[in-house]
């Protein structure tokens, strides 16, 4: 019969040369295995400090693993924040587009104020009555005149090409946040570039209001969604102007005509 040859595979240390350090190594190695007893039977298993363990992580290695968490919460917070800025400037941008609507039908206004009305007194002033006549011209003159100067003022005010400033300035946040959203951090400094990147794009135009801050809030559901107070809000800063301007003439006219007709 063949001799049995011996078992020249290294076996874990045991006994009082079982030291931490040095199964550590072995187990490292991958050159450990459970000692024979006597019997040839195995040995219990490696003790629990010779085992991996997550909570046996360097102090290095949790310090790691907390900076790339608080890493993550940044860029989190980074791309919340700029989605509503975002919407703001595209608030803001559609804001001022409906300004210039208004304005352009506050002119058209003060030209039927101005030509079609004093026509139509002339036409039939027999038949509507004098005092009448002199209220429609009156209030037709008065309405004319204001809807003119607030259609120049906000001739002035350039909305168009502030719309358009605000409308590409929210286009080009919203392309940095899709780089930010895709792109490989490994540290805070990582952010600097996106940072500044994000300071020169707030400088291209100018800021937005308030009501647009808070109706970009409010549609991404920070504020439990836009309510009908603050569309009422933003309606009245869109136009309210321009209502005073059509309906107050109007509504002096009725009063006089009221008084005059009771007096």
């Amino acid at each position: 019969m063949l001799a049995r040859q011996p078992n020249t595979r290294p076996q874990a240390a045991s006994g009082p040369d079982a030291s931490p350090a040095r199964v550590l190594s072995q187990v490292a190695a991958g050159t450990a295995r459970p000692p024979r007893r006597p019997n040839g039977q195995h040995a219990a298993p490696a003790p629990d400090w010779a085992l991996p363990d997550a909570r046996q992580a360097s102090p290095e290695s949790r310090n790691a693993t907390s900076a790339a968490a608080q890493l993550s919460a940044e860029r989190k917070r980074l791309l919340t924040d700029w989605s509503i800025v975002k919407g703001a400037r595209f608030n803001a941008a559609r804001r001022l587009r409906h300004k210039h609507d208004a304005a352009q039908l506050t002119f058209a206004l003060s030209g039927i104020y101005g030509f079609v009305v004093p026509l139509f007194t002339l036409q039939f002033a027999g038949e509507i009555g004098d005092l009448n006549t002199r209220l429609v011209s009156f209030v037709a003159a008065c309405a004319g005149a204001l809807s003119f100067i607030i259609a120049l003022h906000y001739q002035w005010q350039s909305f168009p090409e502030r719309s358009k400033a605000l409308h590409d300035c929210g286009l080009a946040i919203n392309a940095l946040r899709k780089r930010l959203k895709i792109a490989a951090l490994s540290a805070p400094s990582d952010l600097v570039g996106y940072l500044d990147e994000y300071e020169t794009i707030l400088r291209t135009c100018e800021n937005h209001d308030e009501i647009d801050y808070e109706l970009s809030r409010a549609e991404r559901g920070q504020t439990g969604g836009p309510d009908w107070r603050l569309r009422l809000r933003l309606a009245a800063k869109t136009n309210g102007l321009c209502w005073a301007i059509w309906t107050i003439p109007v509504a002096v006219g009725a009063a006089l005509w009221v008084g005059f007709n009771t007096g």
